[in-house]
């Protein structure tokens, strides 16, 4: 049994470093190892049928079903990898990491509420700390997101297993669980409940604040929904630890403006210009930073001006807000949030609209 999961194991990983560019196979002849993957977790469950040995074989299936693209998958195809974790599940209702592969293949799948059920079966029984987290599974390595977000910190955190460091297997645990948070506000998100969205990534942040992609979603919503103290102070963050990701910087600018944070805007654009100027990659952002200064009708010349950065920004936030009204016109927060972006525009008329439909036709148009 060990054999077969030893074997099983190397060459999954071998093979996904083999396709990411790194030759463990002589001339790539990747086909036969994906059959002998296949086979030695095949022989594993035929000698001892574990968790962990159905689980690395779903999770072979699955990836190598995702590499043939979405569209060329067939439905038996899926059913045949969810039945199996399922079976797992049935037999071990705490063995969390069939919870999170069987969410992972609903959500690379579009099924948002079975993805929604199973991450949040993952987050409730880490957190009660009422099931178990095998860390030593297979784990994804054909999908894009999961290795952007996880794979490093992943990667890391077996590290110190084996070592057994202190803390490791707890760390490893706040790590599943972060992931599980952030594919919950990722699908929150999808759905435009977008209060739930921030909720899921306040907590995701909590159990692992370093993460750059979690910050950056975390920033974005709290500018939408408008709390104003919590996202200055996350701009701060995203962009002391991500200081060269210009499209970031020019958000936070955008941000301050809209803060009237004036003087803090002429030393961060200064600043800015002069990275962009010296980094021969970013060079290409200069014209955006100056198109960016033009838009600030308030730095503009003359008492009457149009300010277009203003208006296009908060236009943006209420497009976004009436998506999400639509779905769930009985969230009243959406409504507070919608009538004091058409307030700061000066759209009376926007309000009055709002409000008529809101109590009487309970429908909204924008």
């Amino acid at each position: 049994y060990d054999k077969c999961i030893r074997e099983g194991e190397v060459y999954f990983y071998a093979y996904f470093r083999t396709v990411a560019g790194e030759h463990f196979f002589k001339n790539r002849e990747t086909k036969k190892y994906f059959h002998l993957i296949i086979d030695s977790f095949s022989r594993a469950i035929t000698i001892k049928p574990t968790p962990r040995a159905k689980t690395s074989f779903a999770v072979a299936l699955s990836s190598f079903m995702f590499l043939k693209g979405k569209n060329n998958i067939a439905k038996e195809e899926i059913h045949h990898v969810v039945a199996l974790l399922e079976e797992v599940i049935s037999h071990n209702p705490g063995y969390i990491t069939a919870f999170f592969n069987l969410g992972l293949l609903y959500f690379r799948n579009e099924d948002y509420g079975n993805a929604l059920d199973s991450f949040s079966k993952v987050n409730k029984l880490l957190t009660d700390g009422s099931g178990k987290l095998d860390p030593w599974c297979l784990h994804n390595r054909d999908y894009g997101l999961f290795n952007l977000f996880l794979r490093l910190p992943l990667n890391q955190h077996l590290l110190l297993l084996l070592k057994k460091a202190p803390h490791a297997e707890s760390n490893f645990n706040n790590l599943y669980q972060f992931a599980a948070l952030f594919f919950i506000s990722l699908i929150h998100e999808e759905q435009r409940d977008l209060f739930s969205s921030l909720d899921a990534l306040r907590k995701a942040n909590k159990l692992y604040p370093s993460n750059g992609i979690v910050v950056k979603k975390l920033v974005f919503l709290l500018d939408v929904l408008g709390y104003r103290d919590e996202c200055l102070e996350m701009y701060e963050k995203a962009t002391e630890m991500m200081p060269m990701d210009v499209d970031l910087r020019i958000r936070k600018i955008k941000y301050w403006y809209l803060c009237g944070r004036d003087y803090q805007i002429v030393s961060e654009l200064s600043d800015l210009k002069k990275m962009v100027a010296i980094v021969k990659p970013l060079n290409n952002k200069l014209n955006e930073l100056k198109t960016l200064i033009e838009s600030m009708g308030r730095f503009n010349d003359g008492v009457c001006f149009y300010d277009n950065l203003k208006e296009s920004m908060l236009n943006g936030m209420v497009e976004n807000l009436y998506s999400s009204i639509k779905k769930y016109p009985h969230d009243s927060r959406l409504l507070f949030r919608i009538v004091t972006i058409w307030q700061e525009l000066g759209r009376l008329d926007k309000i009055f609209e709002l409000l008529k439909d809101y109590v009487f036709h309970n429908k909204y148009i924008f």
